[in-house]
């Protein structure tokens, strides 16, 4: 079951295969599966990868110096033919390990949320957000 779980979440997030493909191709397999399993096992999936995230995230946030940028992505839909605009935030620690974190927006309470107390240096693209936290950082 490992197995299956690995390569279904591979197959997603790593070669962009939805998961209404893997359905068709699981059944063409031999493999009844509902369309509505394959989702739940994903989410339930991501819920036990959560904590691992986690502690990544929180051994960046112990580096002296951290990257950090935002990166558009077309997420959900706003309309028929149209897509809501959100953002991957990566943080890029000292040991060369990064995570993900997502926003519907490139607001700063997203830094401070994700950022928490850190009290280090913070390399950015000087966007207003990141600049205006930069800035309130180095008044304390």
């Amino acid at each position: 079951m490992v197995s299956f779980l690995a390569g279904l979440l591979i197959d997603k997030f790593c070669y962009h295969q939805p998961l209404y493909r893997q359905h068709q191709r699981l059944e063409q397999n031999g493999i009844k599966v509902a369309r509505s399993t394959l989702t739940n096992l994903v989410k339930r999936s991501i819920e036990l990868l959560n904590p691992i995230a986690q502690v990544q995230k929180d051994n960046i946030l112990m580096s002296r110096v951290l990257v950090m940028d935002e990166t558009p992505i077309k997420a959900g839909k706003k309309q028929k033919g149209k897509l809501n605009r959100a953002y991957f935030w990566p943080i890029y620690g000292e040991q060369h390990e990064v995570c993900f974190t997502f926003s519907n927006n490139r607001s700063m309470r997203h830094l401070e949320e994700q950022l928490g107390d850190y009290h280090g240096t913070l390399l950015t693209d000087d966007f207003t957000s990141e600049g205006h936290y930069s800035r309130e950082e180095a008044r304390l």
